[in-house]
């Protein structure tokens, strides 16, 4: 039986996680850690869990982009969401325009901005605020490139919970456990009203190329 290493291209999946998925600086560096026949890494912002066929040498092993050991490596097990917790499947329309709407923003780049795509989903009432449920358009382009990179279909579906940080936005393979999950943006309702970096998935989607050269170049 063909295993998931042979069918999947090992540098673009380890250059994917390094760049996208590990804390490189000070204190938080972090790197993939070998546990289990699946690769963990996690920033804060975004973690993965990913199902994959490595060298026996490495189990065990937390190692960063420079190849170093890390001593202690969190237990990134212990965070991941317990399927008991999976909540509501986000439908294929609106899964689909979630992608599209992602792809289309997530490169603007200018100081002191990142692009967020409210869901528009009904906000939760978190620490006395109504919160949007929002996510980094980055992350969702990340997860969706993952995906391509192991060759594998999945479903978008949200994590339960009652706090904004709980509201995680997971994507779910339908072959394996392989899971990425994203943090949820802390904002609420009147921050997001005034905030020039959110936008609802429909905008994301109409923001055309000459606004993207404009909002690059201030």
């Amino acid at each position: 039986m063909e295993t998931t290493k042979k069918k999947i291209n090992e540098s673009k999946l380890y250059n994917l996680l390094y760049k996208n998925f590990v804390s490189t600086e000070g204190n938080s560096i972090s790197g993939i850690l070998h546990k289990d026949v699946h690769l963990y890494a996690s920033n804060g912002h975004i973690i993965t869990r990913i199902k994959y066929d490595y060298p026996k040498e490495k189990e065990g092993l937390s190692i960063d982009k420079n190849n170093n050991v890390i001593e202690k490596p969190a237990k990134y097990e212990n965070v991941m969401t317990p399927k008991n917790l999976y909540g509501e499947i986000m439908d294929i329309g609106m899964a689909e325009e979630l992608k599209e709407a992602a792809k289309n923003i997530y490169k603007i780049r200018r100081k002191n901005f990142e692009p967020v795509i409210n869901t528009g989903l009904t906000p939760i009432f978190d620490d006395g605020y109504d919160k949007i449920i929002a996510y980094r358009a980055v992350y969702i382009k990340v997860a969706i490139d993952l995906f391509e990179i192991i060759k594998e279909n999945y479903i978008l579906l949200f994590r339960e919970g009652n706090e904004i940080y709980q509201k995680r936005l997971i994507f779910k393979s339908l072959e394996n456990d392989t899971v990425v999950e994203i943090m949820g943006v802390d904002m609420n309702v009147y921050e997001a009203d005034y905030a020039d970096n959110v936008f609802t998935i429909r905008k994301a989607i109409k923001f055309n190329k000459i606004e993207k050269i404009t909002a690059e170049s201030n």
